[in-house]
């Protein structure tokens, strides 16, 4: 009996084992930071981070439980030590929107998860100088990259294998910033952002400003240059599970990329 395993359960069940052992290996693979209390919270530079692991994450506070309809409003996220943050309690912290809201007027978790407004008391530290950016209404994936470019300490800090310790949030800022799609092909990845990677154009891995940074699919990222495509045959998993998930789009938007990978 001859068996596909293209198609039926075991071919789901091997692309499910295929996209789990992906995402624990990827570099590229950013998994959100949600509810994470005070006391775990490292308050450095005027900002609030979480470590895990090699990986440090830039966070915001917010109060989770709140009372959406007695306000008829969401609560607002803070980046900063600010009045607010110092007249109350009971926070918690995110590495990235949007986030979930507990409604205590109906003592029940809102249906969809929110993306909240910056703290009118954090806007006016930045004016005075802290944030000058959020003051004009930038979202969550700027403001990450904003630090990622500025001088402070773990801004810089790097891992083991050249990365700085920010790493995978600045990836998935990048990823986020440009809509989850590769700026070669143009194949959008939003449901499966593990195969949209970021390529570092002069191939320094702490030059994060983001006229250095370009997202791109796995397979376009492997076949830049030589130099790409020798490291990413030694393990090519990753790009034939692309290639075999969206092959009819890359046949047809990126046959260029796909002969290449294929010829070598």
């Amino acid at each position: 009996m001859i068996y596909n395993f293209h198609k039926g359960k075991t071919a789901n069940k091997i692309i499910e084992i295929t996209k789990s052992e992906i995402q624990r290996t990827s570099q590229y693979f950013f998994e959100p930071i949600k509810n994470i209390e005070y006391s775990k919270i490292i308050n450095k530079d005027k900002r609030f981070f979480y470590t895990k692991g090699d990986d440090t994450y830039l966070m915001f506070a917010y109060k989770r439980s709140y009372r959406t309809i007695h306000y008829n409003d969401l609560p607002r996220y803070h980046v900063c030590q600010c009045k607010t943050r110092d007249e109350y309690s009971g926070f918690t912290y995110a590495s990235s929107m949007p986030v979930e809201v507990y409604c205590r007027d109906q003592k029940q978790t809102l249906e969809e998860l929110q993306q909240l407004k910056i703290c009118s008391n954090c806007v006016s530290a930045s004016q005075k100088g802290f944030y000058s950016f959020l003051a004009k209404g930038k979202p969550w994936y700027e403001y990450v990259l904003e630090y990622a470019n500025s001088d402070n300490e773990i801004a810089n800090k790097t891992q083991d294998n050249g990365y700085v310790v920010m790493w995978k949030q600045i990836s998935e800022a990048i990823r986020e910033r440009i809509g989850f799609k590769c700026e070669c092909c143009q194949i959008i990845l939003k449901d499966e952002p593990y195969y949209l990677e970021v390529h570092h154009k002069d191939y320094q891995k702490t030059n994060n400003s983001i006229e250095n940074l370009k997202a791109l699919c796995v397979l376009c990222h492997a076949t830049v240059d030589e130099r790409h495509l020798k490291n990413f045959k030694k393990e090519s998993l990753k790009v034939e599970a692309f290639i075999d998930l969206y092959r009819e789009y890359i046949e047809n938007n990126n046959q260029s990329r796909l002969l290449r990978w294929e010829l070598e």
